[in-house]
């Protein structure tokens, strides 16, 4: 997964990739992987043509995604927050939707996924007290980042509110709780 994070993919996956236009879901870990099982489960339940690249960043992460998507999608490690690496994976992938579990906010992936019209949404979404007070100390150059984001389904009404302390747009927040 070395040269995924750099946005290169071998032929196999790269042709697997090809012409999907996915639904992109990132979860880092295990734990969001498993937290994004359920929507995957209806998102591939809902259409039959759906197809998924769920990206992750751990090896672990790696072998539970692979497990839980099946022959409907395709796992990848995620590219690194590096516009040539994200570049890359962007036109090889074109997704139509790119879902973000819980807090995986990196500025690059907010700035060309929408500079690219691609619709961007946080599932599952939270904000620590502790995240919270770093954000704050860097709100005016978060806040430009955050407000790019179309839709927000946060798990508590703290995270939602934190959300919109960082600069999210208030009408674009919802609470729907937690998917674990």
């Amino acid at each position: 997964g070395f040269l995924e994070r750099f946005g290169i993919f071998e032929p196999s996956k790269r042709g697997r990739l090809s012409g999907l236009r996915p639904i992109w879901i990132h979860a880092v870990s295990v734990g969001e992987v498993m937290a994004a099982q359920p929507l995957i489960q209806t998102l591939l339940a809902d259409d039959p043509q759906t197809r998924l690249v769920l990206s992750t960043i751990t090896p672990a992460g790696f072998q539970v995604a692979s497990r839980i998507v099946g022959e409907r999608g395709v796992v990848i490690f995620a590219p690194l927050d590096f516009r040539f690496a994200l570049r890359r994976a962007l036109a090889l992938i074109r997704p139509r939707i790119v879902l973000l579990m819980e807090s995986e906010l990196w500025p690059t992936w907010i700035r060309l996924i929408t500079a690219r019209g691609i619709p961007l949404v946080v599932v599952n979404g939270r904000v620590s007290p502790r995240a919270y007070r770093r954000s704050v100390r860097v709100k005016r150059w978060l806040a430009p980042f955050v407000q790019r984001l179309d839709l927000c389904l946060m798990q508590t009404d703290a995270d939602a509110q934190r959300l919109i302390g960082m600069g999210a747009v208030k009408e674009r927040v919802r609470v729907l709780g937690n998917l674990k």
